[in-house]
């Protein structure tokens, strides 16, 4: 049995929050006082929407949000380097997220070409809860991902202020500080775990 890493995307290897920034100001420039650092899930709660909803400004500029974000610096090489490991290492790597619509998750996808990324194994989960069944190892940044983590799976934090206190087997402070070492250390820990219940 092969051990299946996931890779998030949102928060790892695209910085969407950046990208909802940057629209919020097209429409608002008037409140750039609003911004506020990236220390919550949700940040932009505070932001005032007007003529319109937080819920309806999302969903009518998903597709300016998600295919025009910045990635994070170095992801792209370091998710290539990881696809490398797998065929000398013997796992597989996915590249999981969770989208609320299905237009988002194809505007994700295309995200993923658009910028060259690895995009063969991508799967668009309805819950956050699902990523751990496409996975063995999951590298994400969500508190609520990672703490839904079982004793069967492995968790790997890239560190945010916003999961700062959630427990998890593995931390990184970014995605791109993954290495072999830890690698390494994540496929024997996931052994061991697959171990037990097979």
């Amino acid at each position: 049995m092969k051990i299946i890493i996931g890779v998030d995307i949102d928060g790892v290897l695209r910085n969407w929050s950046k990208s909802f920034n940057r629209v919020y100001l097209d429409f608002y420039p008037q409140h750039k006082d609003l911004l506020e650092p990236i220390n919550t899930w949700n940040f932009y709660d505070s932001y005032k929407f007007e003529r319109t909803t937080k819920k309806d400004f999302l969903k009518d500029n998903s597709k300016d949000i998600l295919l025009n974000a910045p990635s994070f610096i170095g992801t792209k090489e370091k998710l290539d380097w990881l696809v490398e490991q797998s065929f000398s290492k013997d796992f597989i790597v996915k590249i999981i997220t969770q989208q609320s619509s299905k237009a988002n998750a194809l505007y994700t996808f295309n995200w993923l070409k658009k910028h060259s990324f690895f995009h063969e194994n991508f799967i668009s989960v309805a819950s956050n809860k699902d990523k751990w069944r496409y996975s063995n190892a999951m590298i994400d940044d969500s508190e609520e991902v990672l703490s839904l983590c079982s004793l069967n799976n492995t968790s790997i934090k890239v560190l945010k202020p916003y999961n700062k206190d959630c427990n998890t087997d593995f931390t990184v402070s970014e995605f791109v500080d993954l290495d072999e070492n830890l690698l390494e250390a994540i496929l024997e820990k996931t052994r061991k775990k697959l171990s037990i219940i097979l």
